[in-house]
């Protein structure tokens, strides 16, 4: 279980629990430099559960000054009322909404670009896939970037350099639209602290603890994922891990 940080800063969040009923909240930091990590051959074939990887949530994203500073016991959960959407409703792209915000943040180059309120997410796993197969599996494809509405910048990044792997999972046509990316660090901890302990991505309820990857880097050859135990870390990018997309919209 990871040491939750006693955070109070500006940024952009997720919703907690339903029982808690809706809440916003935001944070602020930078993310965290990155380290060259090296892949050995038996670590390459290793997953989550096997490697044993290090707990560790990361510090919360700098987001839009103009958000509120609301205050809410999860960091990042936002999940504000009197929209056309609400956290828990099915999203256009047949997903579920886990963030719905009543002012605009930037999602860089997806569809509603610096005008986006909602996030959804893909409510099964697209599979089990190493983070990148390719170049990209042992060189820098981004700057490490683990912010809220770096996930889809950063999926476009891994296409350039990987063959295969999670961002190419992420990136399949789903609920008729083509515009789903792999989440970054922060995204996915937040769709992690709506969804509950123990269910990521939809699945994972009543068992083991579940983990995905994120489209952040933390090194030239390794990656963060989370999990729905509460906990995070890095693994080589050849390692294999669940992929759950999630796409950002205005409206529709």
């Amino acid at each position: 279980m990871r040491m939750r940080a006693n955070v109070l800063a500006i940024g952009l969040v997720l919703l907690g629990t339903t029982a808690a009923g809706c809440s916003s909240t935001t944070a602020s930091s930078s993310g965290a430099a990155q380290d060259d990590v090296g892949v050995s051959s038996s670590a390459a074939a290793s997953s989550p559960a096997s490697s044993a990887p290090t707990s560790a949530e990361p510090a919360p994203a700098s987001s839009p000054a103009d958000l509120p500073l609301l205050g809410s016991n999860d960091a990042w959960v936002v999940c504000d009322s009197g929209l056309a959407y609400a956290c828990g409703d099915p999203g256009p792209g047949g997903g579920v909404v886990f963030f719905a915000s009543s002012k605009s943040f930037t999602e860089a180059g997806s569809v509603c670009d610096s005008a986006c309120h909602f996030l959804e997410a893909q409510t099964v796993s697209v599979g089990s896939v190493p983070w990148c197969v390719g170049s990209g599996a042992s060189e820098y494809v981004q700057p490490n970037d683990t912010t809220l509405g770096s996930g889809y910048s950063n999926t476009q990044a891994m296409l350039q350099e990987c063959t295969s792997g999670a961002a190419n999972s992420a990136v399949a046509p789903s609920g008729g639209l083509s515009d789903w990316f792999l989440p970054s660090q922060v995204e996915l901890w937040g769709f992690n602290d709506w969804s509950g302990p123990g269910v990521l991505c939809g699945f994972g309820a009543g068992g083991g603890e579940v983990t995905a990857w994120t489209s952040s880097e933390n090194g030239k050859s390794a990656a963060d994922w989370v999990g729905s135990g509460d906990t995070g870390g890095s693994l080589p990018k050849s390692s294999y891990d669940n992929v759950c997309p999630i796409r950002a919209f205005s409206s529709s």
